[in-house]
């Protein structure tokens, strides 16, 4: 047991923080579990809809290509199926998969008979920088999404640092590992084509073929089946929110000579520091005159947080990067194991003391942006979810309570689609195809707005007006009769969602379904407009 004692404290620390923001949000929100983002019931929204009308969409009328997580969105439908709909899968799931990451770090440094303390010490630093608590009652994939990432990244590392032919159980994990680390986020291509890479370039020919073709299995499946009921490729999140170049020069030359990357690495300097600490690591593990499995990981590393820097996005609620950082956490606690002798003879020598105060210092100021982040994510995430409870939340019961069954058009999807049986008008377009095209096509302004949303017979809109500013603003039609709005607001797209009548004739409706649900509204939420006179 004395061996295992830093797995286990580390898991208890993490339950223990987890369930304190746990305690907080359910606090904050008069005893609901809410999860801190509106993208969360986005996935539970088309789960719900699979496992209940055998419908992939975001509303159960029809098929939406709404998620770039489709293997996450299929747990929650089979968990949905089996165990019937309910808000605390997500929570459950990422549990577990949180407590996976610990034991499994923890696994792989007594593997390099590390000692305790630095077990200890990587183990918290994987809880605390990604950070773990705030990603588990996220309610979404980046949890699982990190745990496989880690797996996989070892599993290749030490296929490719092996003097012997892969089996086919290896052959067979790494291919499984790639498909799943795709299937839960696109972004896991960042990672399974590095390591495709590699094995190229050390001529592993078989392992090259079987991770690429795994990796790319789920991205081509989903894609056809997206196609044939007249969607996109790729999923409309993907298409909406990726890093894609404007289609004039100058921009594909910044974009060739890695632009993005640059500005997302010094807008994150957390990512910055990971990418410059593995860069001047690989510069000493690659001394040796064959690469070995540290080389690899690191090279794994700097490549997936290089093309992720460059075609994703990161910094939104910690979590779009955070696996890079659990990644980040797992490759340089096992490094450091194996370094600490080196180490300690550095350390030995002369000047030791001026030595070892440098280390120290580099340490805390290299560490200040991670405890920055960690500290900030642990914080914000209960009020975080206070603000979907007042806001997101609150309007899904509004809808579901007047409008089933009617078309309302939203800007955030997921609450109002899991709360609510209405038929959805997307305006960003995330499930609206017609919506998406517009965009696509940069016809997408407030004329063509009015329009659309007429043709889909839509009766209200709720909206943030600020999201529409670039496009001509709110259609001039549409007739503003009250707002909702908080006072904390730390994770929603404006303070005040506003509630539009978009056909005159359902104005004095909307009036009257905002008075009548106002007593029930949380003290916090502030009312305002032609409803609260």
């Amino acid at each position: 047991m004395k061996r295992h004692w830093p797995a286990v404290a580390a898991v208890t620390i993490y339950w223990t923080a987890t369930a304190v923001l746990l305690g907080q949000s359910l606090r904050l929100n008069d005893g609901h579990l809410i999860y801190p983002l509106d993208d969360a019931y986005v996935h539970m929204a088309i789960a719900r809809n699979v496992a209940l009308h055998h419908v992939w969409g975001v509303v159960r009328d029809g098929f939406s290509s709404s998620t770039s997580s489709p293997l996450w969105t299929l747990m929650l439908a089979l968990t949905y199926f089996v165990l019937g709909v309910g808000a605390a899968a997500p929570l459950v799931i990422n549990f577990v998969a949180g407590s996976l990451i610990v034991v499994t770090i923890g696994h792989f440094m007594r593997a390099q008979s590390a000692g305790a303390p630095l077990t200890f010490a990587v183990l918290l630093a994987a809880i605390f920088i990604a950070p773990l608590p705030t990603l588990t009652l996220a309610g979404m994939e980046h949890t699982l999404h990190a745990l496989v990432t880690v797996w996989f990244a070892f599993t290749a590392a030490s296929l490719l640092a092996s003097n012997r032919p892969a089996t086919k159980r290896d052959l067979a994990m790494a291919g499984l590992l790639s498909a799943l680390a795709v299937g839960l986020r696109y972004e896991g291509m960042f990672a399974v084509g590095v390591a495709a890479l590699l094995f190229m370039l050390t001529r592993r020919w078989a392992a090259a073929g079987v991770v690429a073709a795994a990796g790319t299995a789920p991205v081509v499946a989903y894609g056809l089946w997206s196609m044939m009921h007249g969607w996109y490729f790729f999923p409309n999140s993907v298409l909406l929110k990726g890093q894609v170049p404007s289609l004039d020069l100058k921009a594909i030359l910044a974009f060739a000579a890695g632009s993005p990357a640059l500005h997302n690495l010094v807008g994150n300097p957390h990512m910055l520091l990971i990418v410059v600490a593995a860069l001047a690591l690989l510069l000493v593990a690659t001394t040796a005159p064959v690469w070995n499995e540290d080389v690899f990981l690191l090279t794994i590393l700097i490549g997936t947080s290089l093309l992720h820097m460059q075609l994703a996005r990161a910094g939104w609620f910690y979590r779009y990067e955070a696996y890079l950082l659990v990644l980040g956490a797992a490759v340089f606690g096992v490094i450091a194991a194996n370094r600490l002798p080196s180490f300690r003879t550095w350390a030995r020598g002369s000047a030791v003391l001026p030595r070892l105060a440098g280390v120290a210092t580099l340490f805390v100021v290299a560490g200040f942006p991670f405890v920055s982040r960690g500290v900030n994510a642990l914080r914000t995430a209960p009020t975080a979810a206070s603000n979907i409870y007042r806001q997101q939340y609150q309007v899904g019961l509004f809808l579901d309570r007047f409008y089933t069954g009617r078309s309302v058009a939203v800007n955030d999807i997921g609450a109002v689609a899991y709360l609510a049986d209405v038929k959805l008008f997307d305006i960003f377009g995330l499930a609206s195809l017609e919506i998406a095209q517009l965009k696509r096509a940069g016809r997408y302004e407030s004329r063509e707005l009015a329009a659309s949303a007429l043709r889909h017979d839509t009766e209200i809109a709720i909206v943030y007006p600020s999201w529409l500013g670039e496009y001509g603003g709110v259609p001039a039609g549409w007739t503003k009769v009250g707002e909702w709005g908080v006072a904390d607001n730390v994770v929603l797209g404006e303070n005040a969602v506003s509630f539009y009548a978009v056909k005159a004739d359902q104005r004095p409706r909307l009036v009257e379904n905002l008075r009548r649900f106002a007593p029930g509204l949380p003290g916090a939420v502030r009312q305002a407009g032609e409803y609260t006179k």
